[in-house]
């Protein structure tokens, strides 16, 4: 990927997971290449010469608002790199971020324009939650980091499952839980994750507990094979959307790939190439756990605070 402003040319490098790992900044006389470096949210927090040295720093608060830009080339490669807060593109002019999408305005907290495929609140950023949730595209947003965890898709999976096996969803385990079970069939309970590591351990631990609050009805961790949608495709303005669904036990797990359409690459050339990045984060489980011990601790009621974590998504 290239940008160029004035005199000044850039050439970005891209690491395995898609994320940018070397500049190479033309000035008009000279090419130097510097390295990004990442905290574990995904800000670039600086960047480094080939001798180690770091020669801009940026630092930002929890949504991502500018705070400090320092170092010998602040001024200079510091203003001119675009990737900053999560990897987003950083538009220094007007003060946004650029999510594909839409933009993003850090001093508000909020994006400038609604989201098309939800109607819950239409304008937050991470669900109100920038530490553990981010926005990949500008479209719902992502639990954690690691993508695709949209509760759009996951509901778009948890029906095309439902209507092809004749269950029931969202399925209370007893009569005084708030507890919701994605699908049952018959007494057999099924849950619809991401198909990454972290999910399936999550999805395992929300099964258990979802069966032992259910016990009194008889509910267990599905064995059946179900059927499976074909891939799922969703025919966009800007991209083609396509969703894989396997079974894994009693896991309904789900992949999803995009591909930008001609018309998208060559707006995205006009906008420098500009893309946005993920980052790992590993919080999720550890959510379910604190889940059960809380409804240990409520006395095996099952109430909202015990579950909160327990569904939605």
């Amino acid at each position: 990927m290239h940008m160029k402003k004035g005199v000044h040319n850039l050439h970005f490098f891209y690491d395995g997971q898609g994320k940018p790992s070397i500049v190479a900044w033309n000035n008009g006389t000279t090419t130097n290449k510097y390295a990004y470096v990442y905290n574990l949210q995904g800000d670039v927090i600086a960047l480094v010469n080939s001798a180690g040295t770091k020669v801009v720093n940026y630092t930002y608060d929890a949504w991502g608002k500018p705070i400090t830009k320092t170092g010998s080339l602040a001024g200079t490669l510091g203003t001119l790199n675009p990737f900053r807060y999560r990897g987003y593109v950083y538009d220094d002019e007007i003060d946004f971020y650029y999510l594909r999408s839409r933009y993003y305005n850090a001093n508000r907290g909020r994006f400038i324009n609604a989201d098309i495929i939800i109607n819950d609140n239409l304008y937050t950023y991470g669900v109100n939650n920038p530490i553990n949730g981010k926005d990949e595209d500008g479209y719902v947003f992502i639990m954690g980091a690691y993508a695709p965890s949209y509760s759009y898709f996951h509901d778009l999976v948890k029906r095309s499952v439902r209507d092809l096996n004749g269950m029931q969803d969202e399925v209370h385990p007893n009569k005084q839980s708030l507890l919701r079970i994605d699908l049952v069939k018959g007494l057999e309970i099924y849950e619809v994750k991401p198909d990454k590591v972290e999910h399936k351990v999550l999805g395992l631990l929300q099964l258990k507990l979802y069966e032992e609050v259910g016990k009194t009805n008889g509910y267990t961790i599905g064995k059946t094979n179900l059927r499976m949608p074909n891939n799922i495709i969703e025919d966009r303005a800007h991209e083609t959307v396509t969703i894989s669904v396997k079974q894994e036990g009693p896991l309904i797990l789900y992949s999803i790939s995009r591909k930008l359409k001609e018309q998208k690459k060559k707006n995205t050339q006009k906008n420098n190439n500009y893309v946005s990045t993920s980052s790992i984060t590993g919080a999720v489980a550890s959510m379910v756990i604190l889940s059960m011990i809380m409804y240990k601790g409520a006395g095996g009621v099952g109430g909202k605070d015990a579950c909160r974590y327990c569904y939605g998504y």
